[in-house]
């Protein structure tokens, strides 16, 4: 399930476009017949993942080293280090995910991936009719984390459940916002077009 949950983030969009956001209307704008796409898909699609990704991947994360290193890695933007093992220190989750991959750390779970905190983060998203505020590239670093550090997330099946009822709730919020702001339109489309029809213009 959250195996997917990166590419996941933009899925609804992408659905919304390829299945109901390509609209194209004749719009008669001073005598000039103009072809106009709407198309979310197209918006979207532009968006790279790796960027997202690559953002997410900065964020700052505690881990605790099982590993002693006294040289600290020097990069433009910090130095990350040196490490002490079992004293906690917080690293860039790309950096986090290469030392639990050497199995040189233990990733700290966000206090929001706690379960319980996911609870009210879903209670939240089910009660705003709108989309509930979430933490920062919330999806992707739940999906970095999930991928590299399950043996660090308390009842991980859970927390993984969870996530998805949120995608869930938020997925199907995007695709009825959609459809009525495409409703809107084309409604509006074609009663510009018929009191164009009447006038003449």
């Amino acid at each position: 399930m959250c195996s997917v949950m990166n590419k996941q983030l933009l899925s609804c969009s992408l659905k919304i476009g390829k299945q109901v956001a390509v609209v194209k209307a004749s719009v008669a704008t001073d005598g000039v017949d103009q072809q106009m796409d709407f198309s979310f898909y197209d918006w979207f699609k532009k968006l790279e993942l790796q960027l997202i990704g690559f953002l997410a991947g900065n964020t700052l994360i505690d881990v605790i080293p099982s590993v002693s290193d006294t040289r600290p890695i020097r990069l433009i933007s910090g130095d990350i280090g040196p490490f002490e093992a079992g004293v906690p220190c917080k690293v860039p989750i790309w950096t986090a995910i290469l030392m639990k991959r050497k199995h040189n750390c233990h990733i700290v779970m966000p206090k929001w991936m706690e379960l319980e905190e996911l609870k009210k983060l879903l209670a939240s998203e089910a009660e705003n009719d709108g989309l509930a505020e979430l933490p920062d590239h919330f999806f992707e670093i739940c999906h970095m984390l999930v991928r590299d550090a399950t043996d660090d997330i308390y009842d991980v099946e859970a927390v993984k459940s969870h996530i998805q009822d949120i995608y869930d709730k938020r997925d199907a919020k995007l695709r009825t916002s959609a459809i009525a702001f495409l409703s809107q339109l084309l409604e509006t489309t074609a009663a510009r077009a018929e009191a164009n029809g009447r006038t003449g213009n």
